[in-house]
């Protein structure tokens, strides 16, 4: 008796192939169109980056400022009740990325490495993004396309 697959069974196989391309098609129509109306309110908006770190920074329930190599860069990860995707208490973290200077924020369910994330791209092209913390007193700079600079009491 030869071994081998019946028809009913490729049939079967190529109809679940199709539901799962179809599936896929419509969750990367869905990130394509969630990435475009960012971009449309970024661009709308342009002090959306510093509303964003301060209510993450606002809202926070722990802080840690990371130094990197670069001592114009650091890393920003905050436990913080502000989220952009309606999580509940995510993890947030604010970096450098090294493709093209990219100014990065993440948002998870949990501490880094994320088992699942949220990834927007503010600016690229960032020379500094430095915190600075005394005691309550959070200063932020950024240096890229425009120069930002605040301070926030927590």
């Amino acid at each position: 008796m030869k071994r081998g697959f019946t028809l009913i069974e490729v049939l079967l196989a190529i109809a679940i192939l199709s539901l799962l391309f179809l599936a896929m098609s419509s969750v990367l129509a869905n990130i394509k169109m969630s990435t475009t109306i960012f971009a449309k309110k970024y661009q709308k908006d342009k002090d959306y980056l510093v509303k964003v770190l301060y209510y993450d920074l606002l809202n926070s329930k722990s802080i840690k400022i990371l130094k990197t190599v670069n001592p114009d860069i650091d890393r920003l990860i905050i436990k913080t009740s502000n989220s952009l995707y309606k999580l509940i208490n995510p993890t947030v973290i604010w970096y450098i990325s090294k493709h093209k200077n990219s100014l990065i924020r993440i948002e998870g369910f949990k501490s880094f490495p994320f088992e699942s994330e949220f990834i927007d791209k503010f600016d690229e092209n960032v020379e500094i993004f430095k915190i600075y913390n005394k005691k309550n007193r959070y200063f932020i700079y950024i240096k890229g396309k425009k120069k930002i600079a605040f301070e926030i009491f927590i």
